[in-house]
C-alpha cells in the first residue's frame, strides 16, 4: 500500500514539473523579437535549425537572443511580437543589461506587435524582456562603426557597366551592415600573357589558394601600376573560367577577386556582393558544413540574389577591417634573403662571359636564393640508384630485395617453428604467438636498418660539383625552373651561406658551390666588355677603397682592369642587382630594428584561436614548416588582422625597420607532439566558468588513457605536458637559418649591424624560434627589447636578461603562487616561467579582463593589447622610443 502511495506521489511530482516546464516555456515562447520593415541596420533571430550550433552558445535561461547590428551612437528599431490576446503593456518591462529600465507605459501593441526604438550606445549591450517578472525575450544589440572600402575594378575585356551604378548597387546591399564602397574602374588591362579571351584554370573549390594564373595576372598588374592605392581591394573582370558554371573566385579573407564578365549591372553586383564575402570575411555558403539546402534562405551566401547577413556573418567581416593582404597562405612570395645565392651565365670556348647588351650584371643571371644547395646522386651502381621518395627517404632496388628477403625469412622461420611446436605437442598457444610477435617485431626493425642503412649508403654518391645532365642544352629561362622541379634533382638545407653557380658551356651546365662573394675581372677594348670569372671568397676586399672584412651575405665584386692587368676601380652589386659601392664610405648610422615572430599557423581562416584549431580537427592537416626566410612585411597575416597589434609596438618602439620570421612548425614539435593528443585534451576541456568567483572546473574526465581506469582526475594535469626539448631544439635550429638571413639584410656593408639595436617580439612556437636568432646574432647586434607573449615550452629555453635592456614574459599564471583557475589556463602553451627569466619579468593577464582567458583565449594574439594599457612606471610597459 504504501510503496503504491509513493509511486502515485512520483507520478503527481513528474506531471507537475512537466506542466510548470511546459507553462515556463510557453511564456518564454510568447514574446520574440522580429524584424522591423522599416529598420536601417541588420537584424538576424534564429530560423534554420541547421545552425543551432551557432547560436546555441548565446543562450541564456534557455532562451536564445536575436541579434540587431546598430551604428555607434545611432538608433535604430526593432518590433516585438506577442502571441498573447489583451496583453497588458503595464506587465512589460525592458531593461537595458538588466540595469537602465526603458520606459513602456505609453506603447501599445498594435496587431500583436511592440514597436520599440533602440537607445543609442558606443558599445554592445542587452535588451532583456520581462513578462511578469519572468525573462521571455532577449536581444543582443552589436555596435559597430561606419567602414569605408575603395574596390578597383580591373577589367581584362571589355566593360561595359557604370562604376557608380555597381557602387549603388553595392552599397545598398552591404549598408545593412554599416560598410560603404567607393569603386573606381580602371582602364582594361593587356599584357603579353593576358588579353579578354584568356580562359582562366578552375581554383581550388576550398578558397585558399590563388591558381598560378591568378598569381601571375595580379602580380603583372602590380608591377605594371607601381602608384596603384596600395589600400584597395581588386576585382579583375575576366572572360571566364574552365568550368563555365563559375562565375567568380576570391581566397578567403584576402584582397584580390576574379570575377566573369557579366554586362547587368544587377547580376554582376549580386555576384560581386557574395564575392567579397569571401574576401571580407571568409564567409562561405550556407549548404556548407550541414548547412541549410541551397536556394532555401535569404542569405546574403546563398544562391538566392537576397542580401540578409546573420550575426555570425557580420562580426566576421567586421574582424578584419581596413586590412589589406593580396597573397594566399600557400604561395612562396619571393623574399630577397636565403642562405644560398645562385647565379647563371654562358661562358664561350676561352672561358669569357657571354654579354647580353654589353651589359656585364645583366648577363650575370641571379634568378633565386634559397635556403638550400641543389645537387643529384651519381650513382654507379644500378641496386642503389634511388627510383622513389618517402619524406625524406629514397627508395632503391636495394630496398626491395632487402624487403623480399626479410619476408621469406620471416615465412621460413613461422614454417619451422610451427613443425616444431608440433612435433613436440605443445600447446601453450600465448607464448607461441609472444615468440612469432617478437619474431615480427625483430624482422621490421631489420627493414627499418636496411631501409637506413641504404639511404645512408646513398648519401655517399652525392654529387653537388660537376656537369648535370639533367639541364642539357636547356636555354636559361627553362633551365632555371628545371633545376627546382626535376625529380632527379634534389635539394639540400644549409645553414651557412654560400653561393651555387650554373654555367653553360658548349651546351651542358656545370654547377659549382662557391663562396659568398664572387669576383670578376672586367676589361674594355673598343666599347666593349670582356668578363671573366675569377674567384670566390667568404671575404669582401676592396682594394681601391682600403676596405676587407668578413661578408654575411652575397656579393657581387667587378675588378676593372688595365692593359697592364692592374686593378683601377671595383664595384660592389647585391646578389638582387643594386649597386652599393658608395656604401663602404658612408657612416654607419645606428637604426632600430624591430623582428616579429609568429607562432603556429593554423590551416583555418577563422576569426578566433578557437575557431581556428576547430577547423584543424575538422581537416587534420597543417602547413609546411617555416621556410625560415626574413619579410618585411606581415606575410602570414598573423599579426596584423588582430587589433594591429604590430602596429601598436612599432608605435611605441619607434624602430627604423621592421620584419617578420616565420616561427610556424608542426604540432609534433610541440610538447603535444601531435594534433591528435591536442584535439583530445582542447576537446574535453573545460570552457570558462560562468560565474568568475566560483570555479567548478578543477575536475575533469581525463583524455589520456588513464580514463579507462578513472572516471576524472585534476584538470590542471592534462596540460601539465613534458618538455619537448628535441621539438624545441629543432625550431631553435632553424632559427639560426633564419638569424643569418636576418643578417644579410642588415649588413648591406660587412659589420653595419654591430651599430644596431633589434627589438623581439615573439609568441608561442616563435619563442624557441627566436631564441636560435638570437643566437646566430648574439655579438653582431646590440640587444634592446625582448618580449615574450605566451611562449610553447618556455621551459626548454633559456635567456640571458642582462643581455637586453627590456624583456618581459606575458601570459596565464600557470606555475607560480595563486595561480589562475584550469578553465583559465593557456591550453595550447602552458605558461611556465622561462628558465633565466626573474619572476619580477613575469606579466599575468590582469584579471579584469576574464572573457580573454581560457584554453584558446589566454594563448590568443589579438587579445594581448591590454600590454599597452600597462602604466609607463608598471612592470611590463613597452617603454616609448
Amino acid at each position: 500500500m504504501i510503496r503504491r502511495f509513493l509511486i502515485v506521489i512520483f507520478l503527481f511530482l513528474i506531471k507537475g514539473v512537466t506542466i510548470f516546464a511546459q507553462s515556463d516555456l510557453e511564456s518564454k515562447s510568447q514574446f520574440s523579437f522580429i524584424a522591423d520593415p522599416d529598420q536601417h541596420f541588420a537584424f538576424d533571430n534564429f530560423i534554420n535549425p541547421e545552425w543551432k550550433y551557432r547560436y546555441i552558445k548565446y543562450q541564456e535561461n534557455k532562451i536564445i537572443p536575436s541579434f540587431k547590428f546598430v551604428n555607434k551612437d545611432e538608433s535604430d528599431v526593432v518590433l516585438i511580437k506577442t502571441s498573447r490576446k489583451n496583453t497588458d503593456v503595464r506587465l512589460l518591462k525592458l531593461f537595458v543589461n538588466d540595469e537602465i529600465e526603458m520606459d513602456v507605459s505609453n506603447f501599445a501593441f498594435n496587431d500583436s506587435l511592440l514597436f520599440v526604438k533602440l537607445p543609442p550606445k558606443s558599445e554592445g549591450y542587452k535588451l532583456m524582456v520581462y513578462w511578469k517578472r519572468k525573462k521571455v525575450a532577449q536581444l543582443n544589440v552589436d555596435v559597430h562603426y561606419r567602414v569605408y572600402e575603395n574596390i578597383t575594378i580591373v577589367p581584362l575585356c571589355q566593360f561595359n557597366l557604370n562604376e557608380n551604378q555597381i557602387q549603388t548597387e553595392l552599397n545598398r546591399a552591404f549598408d545593412k551592415v554599416n560598410y560603404n564602397f567607393n569603386v573606381s574602374l580602371a582602364p582594361v588591362f593587356v599584357s603579353k600573357v593576358f588579353d579578354g579571351k584568356t580562359v582562366f584554370s578552375n581554383p581550388n573549390a576550398s578558397h585558399l589558394q590563388y591558381t598560378g594564373q591568378m598569381r601571375l595576372l595580379r602580380d603583372l598588374y602590380f608591377k605594371s601600376n607601381p602608384k596603384r592605392n596600395k589600400k584597395s581591394i581588386y576585382i579583375f573582370i575576366v572572360n571566364g573560367f574552365k568550368d563555365s558554371l563559375l562565375p567568380s573566385f576570391m581566397v578567403n579573407n584576402k584582397s584580390v577577386g576574379f570575377i566573369k564578365n557579366n554586362q547587368f549591372v544587377y547580376h554582376f553586383s549580386r555576384e560581386l556582393v557574395r564575392t567579397l564575402g569571401y574576401g571580407l570575411g571568409g564567409l562561405e555558403p550556407v549548404w556548407l558544413n550541414n548547412g541549410p539546402e541551397k536556394g532555401t534562405t535569404l542569405n546574403v551566401m546563398d544562391s538566392t540574389n537576397i542580401t540578409n547577413f546573420t550575426f555570425f556573418q557580420w562580426e566576421k567581416i567586421h574582424k578584419l577591417v581596413n586590412y589589406y593582404s593580396y597573397y594566399d597562405n600557400e604561395e612562396n612570395v619571393k623574399t630577397n634573403n636565403g642562405t644560398v645565392a645562385y647565379y647563371f651565365w654562358e661562358e664561350d670556348v676561352n672561358g669569357n662571359i657571354v654579354l647580353s647588351d654589353n651589359n656585364p650584371i645583366s648577363s650575370i643571371r641571379r634568378p633565386y636564393k634559397f635556403n638550400y644547395l641543389s645537387y643529384r646522386f651519381k650513382v654507379k651502381y644500378f641496386l642503389l640508384r634511388p627510383f622513389f621518395k618517402i619524406g625524406n627517404y629514397y627508395v632503391s632496388i636495394l630496398d626491395g630485395v632487402l624487403l623480399t628477403l626479410a619476408v621469406f625469412v620471416l615465412w621460413f622461420t613461422r614454417m619451422k617453428l610451427k613443425r616444431f611446436w608440433l612435433a613436440k605437442k605443445l600447446r601453450f598457444h600465448f607464448f607461441r604467438r609472444f615468440i612469432f610477435f617478437l619474431i615480427i617485431c625483430f624482422v621490421s626493425f631489420q627493414v627499418y636498418e636496411n631501409y637506413w642503412v641504404t639511404n645512408r649508403l646513398l648519401f655517399y654518391f652525392k654529387h653537388i660539383g660537376g656537369e648535370l645532365e639533367e639541364l642539357h642544352s636547356l636555354p636559361y629561362s627553362v633551365a632555371k625552373k628545371e633545376l627546382l622541379t626535376n625529380q632527379k634533382l634534389l635539394h639540400e638545407e644549409v645553414p651557412s651561406v654560400c653561393s651555387e653557380i650554373l654555367i653553360l658551356k658548349k651546351g651542358v651546365w656545370d654547377i659549382k658551390k662557391r663562396g659568398k662573394v664572387l669576383y670578376f675581372d672586367v676589361s674594355k677594348e673598343n666599347d666593349l666588355y670582356s668578363v671573366r670569372f675569377s674567384s670566390s671568397e667568404d671575404s669582401i676586399k676592396l682594394g681601391t677603397l682600403g676596405y676587407q672584412n668578413i661578408a654575411h651575405r652575397h656579393y657581387i665584386v667587378f675588378n676593372f682592369k688595365d692593359q697592364e692587368n692592374s686593378i683601377k676601380k671595383q664595384i660592389v652589386y647585391t646578389h638582387s642587382g643594386v649597386e652599393i659601392t658608395s656604401k663602404f664610405k658612408n657612416e654607419d648610422k645606428p637604426k632600430r630594428i624591430l623582428l616579429f615572430v609568429n607562432g603556429y599557423r593554423p590551416t583555418s581562416i577563422g576569426q578566433t584561436f578557437e575557431e581556428n584549431f576547430s577547423d584543424i580537427k575538422v581537416n587534420g592537416i597543417e602547413h609546411p614548416n617555416s621556410s625560415n626566410y626574413i619579410y618585411d612585411f606581415d606575410r602570414f597575416d598573423y599579426w596584423t588582422p588582430w587589433n594591429q597589434i604590430n602596429l601598436l609596438f612599432q608605435k611605441r618602439i619607434n624602430p627604423s625597420n621592421t620584419y617578420y620570421a616565420d616561427g610556424h612548425f608542426s604540432v609534433k614539435t610541440s610538447n603535444y607532439e601531435s594534433l591528435l593528443n591536442f584535439t583530445s585534451v582542447s576537446s574535453l576541456y573545460p570552457k570558462r566558468c560562468v560565474d568568475s568567483s566560483n570555479h567548478t572546473c578543477y575536475k575533469i574526465q581525463d583524455a589520456t588513457w588513464k580514463q579507462f581506469l578513472m572516471n576524472q582526475s585534476k584538470t590542471i594535469n592534462q596540460i601539465k605536458l613534458r618538455s619537448n626539448i628535441k621539438g624545441y631544439n629543432y625550431r631553435k635550429y632553424k632559427g639560426r637559418i633564419a638569424g643569418k638571413n636576418l643578417l644579410q639584410i642588415l649588413n648591406e656593408s660587412p659589420g653595419l649591424s654591430k651599430n644596431d639595436t633589434l627589438f623581439i617580439v615573439a609568441h608561442s612556437m616563435g619563442f624557441a624560434y627566436s631564441e636560435g636568432i638570437v643566437a646566430e646574432l648574439r655579438g653582431k647586434i646590440n640587444f634592446g627589447g625582448y618580449y615574450i607573449l605566451a611562449p610553447e615550452n618556455a621551459k626548454a629555453g633559456k635567456v640571458k636578461t642582462d643581455e637586453w635592456k627590456q624583456i618581459w614574459q606575458y601570459g596565464s599564471n600557470f606555475d607560480q603562487i595563486n595561480p589562475d583557475a584550469p578553465c583559465l589556463q593557456d591550453g595550447i602553451a602552458p605558461q611556465y616561467k622561462v628558465p633565466g627569466l626573474p619572476d619580477s619579468n613575469r606579466v599575468f593577464i590582469p584579471e579584469k579582463l576574464y572573457k580573454s582567458k581560457g584554453y584558446f583565449d589566454s594563448h590568443f594574439i589579438g587579445d594581448y593589447t591590454w600590454i599597452f594599457n600597462i602604466p609607463k612606471a608598471e612592470k611590463g610597459a613597452v617603454v616609448n622610443r
